[in-house]
């Protein structure tokens, strides 16, 4: 579980960043642990039961693949948020993607790719 300790103090270190309420002992009380308990969770000298693990991706609004290191989710939709942001229009267009059919998902992928090559 090394890469859940390092992603959970790194995880909450950035939250803590934007505000300061996201200290150590603020996510023990949120997820019902001894904030010892949760510093071994971050240090990596104790593992989390599966509850627990359950508990802390819910407070960080991320999965607990994103926790356990199988997946980027969460920098993947933060960066979409961002190029989407101030253009609702973009946005819905975007959204709407995975509803097109496969020709037209081909048809923008050469566009996309013609764009590419004019840079």
């Amino acid at each position: 579980m090394e890469h859940f300790s390092r992603i959970l103090r790194s995880y909450r270190e950035e939250l803590k960043k934007e505000d300061s309420k996201w200290t150590q002992r603020y996510v023990a009380e949120k997820i019902g642990v001894a904030r010892v308990t949760y510093t071994a969770y971050e240090n990596g000298t104790k593992t989390p039961p599966l509850d627990v693990v359950l508990q802390i991706a819910s407070v960080f609004n991320v999965s607990v693949d994103y926790l356990i290191g199988r997946t980027r989710y969460t920098e993947l939709l933060e960066n979409i948020i961002a190029a989407f942001n101030n253009d609702p229009t973009l946005e819905k267009w975007y959204l709407d993607l995975p509803y097109n059919d496969i020709n037209s998902l081909r048809k923008l992928k050469r566009i996309y790719d013609i764009l590419q090559e004019e840079e």
